[in-house]
């Protein structure tokens, strides 16, 4: 930037600054916007490399929807025995 400036770019170095401003601005909002999944992998990684194959699923269990999901069908019987029950009964 202080290369710009000498060679008479001052108003380029100051875009190159709104630049570099609003890239990190958008890179804040992405971590924002994506926390969750972020967490998430960042937590498989971590137990990638401390915990065996089975550890690491059972400890990843609790944190996925299509099993958290089935957990609560299973243990709501009205909603089980709708599923179970057949078209026009």
């Amino acid at each position: 930037m202080k290369d710009l400036d000498a060679s008479g770019y001052a108003a380029t170095s100051e875009e190159v600054a709104a630049l570099r401003t609003a890239i990190a601005r958008e890179k804040a909002d992405d971590f924002a916007r994506h926390r969750a999944r972020l967490k998430a992998r960042l937590r498989t990684a971590i137990l990638a490399r401390y915990l065996d194959t089975a550890d690491r699923i059972r400890a990843t269990l609790p944190h996925d929807a299509p099993v958290r999901e089935a957990v609560r069908l299973v243990t709501d019987t009205a909603a089980y025995a709708r599923l179970l029950r057949p078209e026009g009964r």
